[in-house]
C-alpha cells in the first residue's frame, strides 16, 4: 500500500480492500486517516516524523481499522519510505495488507480501557 505524504492512498492491493469492504476506487480517493480508528488517528507524529528526516527507515505498531461497516479490527503493520535519488521522500509504504499484516487474535473489537472509566470512540 503506497500513500501521498499527505496520507492519500496512492496503490491499494484487493486484500486491503476486502478487510476494509472498501472498493479499490473508493480507498484511492481516501486519506489514510479515514479507515483509521479515530483514537489512533495521531499516534504515530514523531515516528513518522524521524521517519520522513531519515533518522529512522521505517516504523511499526499495532493500530485499530474501521471497515466500511463501522466494525473495528486490529492490525500490525510497518512503515516505511520511498526517496529518490537525492534522499528526498517520495510515499510512504505501508505493509499493512496481504501477507504483511497480521490480525492480532483477541483483538477484533475495540478494547476496554484500563478500568473501564474511559469511552473509546466508535468508527
Amino acid at each position: 500500500i503506497h500513500s501521498s505524504l499527505d496520507d492519500r492512498y496512492l496503490l491499494v492491493n484487493q486484500k486491503f480492500c476486502d478487510m476494509l469492504g472498501y472498493s479499490r476506487e473508493e480507498l484511492l480517493g481516501m486519506s489514510t486517516r479515514d479507515v483509521v480508528h479515530p483514537d489512533d488517528r495521531y499516534t504515530d507524529g514523531k515516528r513518522r516524523e524521524r521517519l520522513l528526516a531519515n533518522v529512522i527507515t521505517s516504523f511499526s505498531g499495532e493500530k485499530r481499522y474501521c471497515r466500511k461497516d463501522g466494525s473495528v479490527f486490529w492490525v500490525n503493520r510497518t512503515v516505511s519510505v520511498a526517496r529518490d535519488e537525492d534522499g528526498k521522500p517520495l510515499y510512504l509504504i505501508r505493509r499493512e495488507a496481504a501477507a504483511l499484516v497480521a490480525r492480532i487474535d483477541g483483538k477484533d473489537a475495540a478494547p476496554s480501557p484500563p478500568g473501564g472509566s474511559e469511552k473509546t470512540v466508535a468508527c
